[in-house]
């Protein structure tokens, strides 16, 4: 990994992080418009396979099943 691949990488992951916070911290507002604002225009396609268990935001980026999360 090249240094500029490196920092582009340490980027997203803070990037992730900051949407992250930003989504929990408007699901406790209840600020629906800045939820909304947290998801891509257009149509989303998740594909999850199986899910093995329930998470609430307080753990780490992993992957489950078929869905593979990718920084």
């Amino acid at each position: 990994m090249t240094p500029e691949q490196g920092l582009a990488r340490l980027e997203a992951i803070e990037d992730i992080r900051q949407l992250r916070t930003r989504y929990f911290h408007a699901c406790d507002s209840k600020q629906l418009e800045i939820v909304c604002e947290c998801f891509p225009e257009g149509e989303v396609e998740l594909r999850y396979g199986h899910i093995v268990e329930m998470h609430h935001g307080q753990n780490a980026l992993s992957s489950r099943g078929d869905f593979h999360a990718t920084i």
